[in-house]
Order: C-alpha cells, then sequence, then structure tokens
C-alpha cells in the first residue's frame, strides 16, 4: 500500500520493518513506524499527522516529533479504510468484519458503519450506517461536500458529512461488484 499526504509532500508505504514515510522531493525517510502493519492509512488535512488502522486500533502519529500521539482500540468492530476531510474538521473510519483475525473468544459484529472522528481528538461526531458489507474505501470531495464510501454490498454511497445523510447511492450488479 501506498499513501500520498494532500499536497504530495510525503507517502507512507509498507517497509520491511514497519511503514516509512518519505519525503517525496528528496526521497530521504522522514520517520519509520517500527511493527505496524497497516490496513489503511490517511494523512492529516495539513500533512503533520498520519492516521493507521491496525484491524483493531486506530493510531495517531505526529510526523515531526516521530511520537504516537494516540491510539484508539474498537471492541467489537474492524476498522481499515481511512479518510481526512480536505478542511481537517473530520476522520472518516470505515469498518469491516475481520473474517482473517478473529479470535474465538472476541466476540466480532457485523458493523460495516462509518465513524466520522474528531481528527484531533478522535471523538465520534456522527455514526453513518447503510452499508451491509464490508466498507472499504473512502474519500471526501475536493470541497468537504461529500464523503464517498465503498463496500463489498456493491455501492458507493454519497453521504453529507454535516449532517450524516446519504445524499444517494450508486449500485453495481451484484453484491461484491466493483465500480
Amino acid at each position: 500500500y501506498n499513501y500520498r499526504s494532500p499536497g504530495g509532500k510525503y507517502n507512507a508505504a509498507h517497509s520491511s520493518v514497519g511503514v516509512t514515510i518519505t519525503d517525496v522531493k528528496t526521497g530521504q525517510t522522514v520517520y519509520t513506524v517500527p511493527d505496524i502493519d497497516f490496513v489503511g492509512a490517511a494523512f492529516s488535512h495539513d500533512s503533520k499527522k498520519i492516521y493507521f488502522t491496525t484491524a483493531d486500533d486506530l493510531h495517531v502519529f505526529d510526523i515531526a516529533t516521530k511520537q504516537r500521539i494516540k491510539q484508539v482500540h474498537y471492541d467489537k468492530a474492524s476498522v481499515g479504510s481511512l479518510s481526512t476531510s480536505p478542511d481537517g474538521k473530520y476522520l472518516a473510519v470505515g469498518k469491516f468484519q475481520n473474517e482473517w483475525t478473529k479470535i474465538p473468544e472476541k466476540f466480532y459484529v457485523a458493523d460495516y458503519s462509518i465513524d466520522l472522528l474528531d481528527p484531533n481528538t478522535l471523538e465520534p461526531i456522527r455514526r453513518l450506517e447503510g452499508h451491509n458489507g464490508n466498507v472499504t474505501t473512502l474519500d471526501f470531495t475536493p470541497d468537504n461536500k461529500y464523503l464517498i464510501s465503498g463496500s463489498l454490498d456493491g455501492s458507493i454511497r454519497f453521504w453529507d458529512p454535516a449532517t450524516g445523510k446519504q445524499e444517494f447511492v450508486l449500485y453495481g450488479k451484484s453484491p461484491g461488484e466493483y465500480f
């Protein structure tokens, strides 16, 4: 996986030791986050922070100080896809049922919702519900008008992040079909 920061200053990619963040202009490694095998990643709107999901956890790292700022554990769902709004108001976190890392004594819920969080505190702002399959991709439009989500249920949904209202849905021919 490769993730580019807004404006293209940094690139984040898997490496043999964790996640390597590189300055795109110089090619130099800025920071290596050790022992992180991430599912999703997103840079903050100002490229000062990077967010990672590692199936059951959401991590936030400060790029300048090279420190983990916060970690949030999800008990009953797995988290994967991420996106930050261009205006810096929202961090969207897509959920999925993680078949590969199920622990028998841990109760997993088929939760295919999207959490909109405050990107600074990671406190929930609202929850978006409507998908019936793993949320695989998230992205905000450049004008912040919509959060667009894609899912293994074969749908692409457009949400108003300010209200949480689902504005419209596009469907594939069958569940699991990608556009």
